[in-house]
């Protein structure tokens, strides 16, 4: 079994850490800190999870892209709504 410290991160993520100061001032210090924890926390738990079902993974990954798809449509079906009426 593999342990958070020897899995190798999946999928893989670089950690960009170097930002020029430009990218800095238009929030890139926040971007590098999600990439962060994106990278220590949620994909070796995301892993496990696939390595310890991966039928259950498929089916929460599907459902959660059913949901987010729905939300767009909702928003653009919304705003297309929103339009009509001015």
């Amino acid at each position: 079994m593999r342990t958070l410290y020897s899995a190798q991160s999946w999928p893989l993520v670089s950690d960009e850490r170097q930002v020029s100061s430009n990218f800095s001032s238009k929030g890139g210090e926040f971007v590098v800190a999600r990439r962060s924890i994106l990278s220590r926390f949620a994909l070796p738990w995301l892993l496990e999870l696939h390595d310890l079902d991966p039928i259950l993974y498929d089916r929460i990954a599907f459902e959660t892209c059913l949901e987010v798809s729905n939300e767009k449509v909702l928003d653009g079906e919304h705003q297309h709504h929103s339009n009509k009426q001015v």
